[in-house]
């Protein structure tokens, strides 16, 4: 993977309140700053959760960056061992809390924009 732009590299949690307000479906979820946080964000959300390193990387699944809960202890103890964990290099400072069994077909979005030109959103189903 090459370089991330800057105006490329904000983190996927802030794509997707974009997304949202925009009116695009996108899955539930909260950052957990902490333990608590962490299972109250999965028994607010509904287990089973997804529980997400924040870092700009790809492949942060396969690399460890994602762990998965069935229940809200499990979602604290994957917060824990993520927080400050090193995925390809980069230190996770914020951890995502998300809903799993998201209902709705998954799709690729990218943003593209010129400093000149107004934003185009390009999505592209797959399945």
């Amino acid at each position: 993977m090459g370089e991330i732009s800057f105006e490329a590299a904000f983190r996927r949690v802030e794509a997707k309140t974009i997304f949202s307000k925009a009116g695009l479906p996108t899955p539930k979820g909260k950052l957990a700053e902490d333990r608590q946080q962490a299972y109250d964000a999965a028994a607010e959300i509904g287990a089973p959760v997804a529980v997400k390193a924040q870092v700009l990387v790809a492949g942060r699944g396969k690399a460890g960056g994602i762990l998965f809960a069935d229940m809200h202890k499990q979602a604290q103890e994957a917060w824990q061992k993520l927080l400050g964990s090193r995925i390809k290099g980069e230190v996770a400072k914020t951890v995502l809390v998300e809903n799993k069994n998201c209902r709705f077909q998954s799709s690729d979005v990218a943003v593209a924009q010129k400093p000149s030109e107004v934003p185009k959103l390009l999505s592209k189903r797959l399945g």
